[in-house]
């Protein structure tokens, strides 16, 4: 009589664990996605997007800069390097920029006109430029 005897896993026992492993594997990577989702609505919302763009055209219309300044890699890179999104979610056309300015200038014009229409005296203005 012939007798073999197999030392170790059975190929059910096998087959078994592999399935059992990919399973395991399939969950950690849904965990590691939804991780990695909830990062970056985290980082989405920390993003106030009229905020920004009130600065940025504070800073276009203070500094002198060409409207064209967002377009600069220089400034994507800046802004990557505060938040990894926002670039995707912030950065927005020279034309916006140009239309945010002029609709603040307008809205402002209107406060400084009521302002001095309010006045006693005669008001003198000088500009360095």
């Amino acid at each position: 009589h012939h007798m073999i005897v197999v030392e170790g896993p059975t190929p059910h026992y096998r087959e078994t664990q592999r399935a059992i492993n990919l399973s395991f594997k399939d969950q950690e990577e849904k965990e590691k996605r939804k991780t990695k989702e909830k990062q970056q609505n985290i980082l989405h919302n920390a993003i106030s997007r009229k905020a920004f763009l009130k600065a940025q055209c504070l800073l276009i219309t203070r500094r002198r800069l060409p409207r064209n300044f967002i377009n600069w890699p220089e400034f994507h890179a800046l802004l990557y390097a505060v938040n990894p999104l926002s670039p995707k979610v912030i950065i927005s056309t020279p034309n916006t920029a140009s239309a945010y300015i002029k609709k603040s200038y307008q809205r402002h014009r209107e406060t400084v006109k009521r302002t001095l229409h309010k006045s006693r005296s005669l008001i003198h203005f000088t500009i360095d430029l």
